[in-house]
């Protein structure tokens, strides 16, 4: 953070994110400490703050939470489950033609921070990718890049069952419900898009009440809900 050194409570949080990546610490232990630590930051310093600290860590947060949470499932017979980064899909060759779209003779892998895969050590290839998860503090235009990428799996009949969701901060409140005279219904119209295309949004906000959640947009948290029951029934 610009030269400076952490101390103090921005030391605790970092701390913490590092021993829910590892799997020093319980995912349900560690995102009820996140939680605790947040209140404390707000004490010291503003909103604004806490969205720039933690936008850094999302990513890293996000992946070491679900994996914390998915791996311990329950999972199909003869199967085991993995929650891989981008980077570590890129670099196993099974998954990595599992998930990638064809574009006339080329295979590209698309961006995501996360990917779930049951996979098969009896018989690798029938290793299977059932999720992928793409986390975004803050949106602007990049909700279609999320958009695009679960249309090209749609129009594959080998990744047309990958399941694409979204985790988001949403600094800009795309995702709150302000005023049903407004625009759509009150909605953004990312929001919009993404409520239509994507499998599911988790949003880590506060005020994210009754009349801003749906169907497909919901708390944070029930992500790794969702997950878990995606993989348990895959």
């Amino acid at each position: 953070m610009s030269g400076k050194k952490l101390n103090g409570i921005k030391l605790e949080i970092v701390e913490l994110i590092d021993q829910i990546r590892s799997g020093a610490i319980p995912a349900d232990a560690g995102w009820t400490a996140i939680q605790r630590l947040k209140a404390r930051y707000l004490e010291e310093w503003d909103g604004q703050s806490w969205n720039s600290f933690v936008g850094k860590r999302f990513e890293g947060l996000v992946h070491g939470l679900v994996k914390g949470y998915i791996q311990g499932t329950r999972k199909p017979k003869g199967f085991e489950v993995e929650v891989m980064t981008g980077n570590e899909v890129a670099k196993d060759e099974i998954v990595c033609r599992k998930l990638s779209v064809k574009y006339g003779k080329y295979l590209i892998l698309p961006d995501i921070d996360s990917a779930i895969v049951l996979r098969c050590f009896s018989d690798p290839w029938r290793t299977k990718v059932v999720a992928v998860v793409s986390c975004k503090t803050s949106l602007r235009e990049r909700i279609a890049q999320c958009v695009y990428w679960k249309v090209k799996f749609l129009s594959s009949v080998v990744l047309r069952d990958i399941s694409v969701f979204l985790a988001t901060a949403d600094h800009e409140g795309h995702f709150l419900v302000k005023s049903r005279r407004r625009g759509y219904d009150g909605m953004s119209r990312n929001r919009v898009i993404a409520e239509n295309e994507l499998d599911g949004v988790y949003v880590m906000r506060d005020d994210l009440d009754c009349d801003s959640t749906s169907e497909k947009v919901k708390v944070f948290d029930q992500l790794f809900l969702d997950l878990a029951a995606l993989v348990a029934r895959s």
